[in-house]
């Protein structure tokens, strides 16, 4: 949530903590933890949180939550600074491929992506 609110990650605490789709997300305080229960899939990162230039690969990076881009008010993470570079030379289309193949990988593991 501060992501969108802050422009950059804050640590948050156990006790404002919650679970959403077998992820536990953690909050500076009781306020942002009750926005996002109200609303998880708008905080919550988009494509599991695996890197979004990954997904229009066709691939499952694990995002880093330190390299982010917030896109349409959701929550992109990218495995690498380069990832992100490429993902901002255009945007939309990035953007629409990594749905696209969200949609036939989401179900996937990593490894089975990878063909081992």
């Amino acid at each position: 949530m501060a992501y969108q609110t802050v422009g950059k990650p804050i640590l948050g605490f156990d006790r404002f903590s919650a679970e959403y789709e077998g992820a536990i997300y953690r909050f500076s305080s009781e306020a942002n933890l009750k926005l996002f229960k109200a609303m998880p899939s708008k905080y919550a990162p988009v494509h599991g949180g695996f890197c979004l230039q990954g997904a229009a690969g066709g691939r499952k990076l694990d995002g880093d939550p330190s390299i982010f881009q917030v896109v349409d008010g959701r929550l992109a993470l990218f495995s690498y600074k380069a990832a992100l570079d490429s993902y901002l030379k255009d945007p939309a289309r990035n953007s629409q491929k990594a749905s696209d193949n969200w949609a036939k990988i989401h179900d996937k593991t990593p490894r089975e992506l990878f063909g081992f």
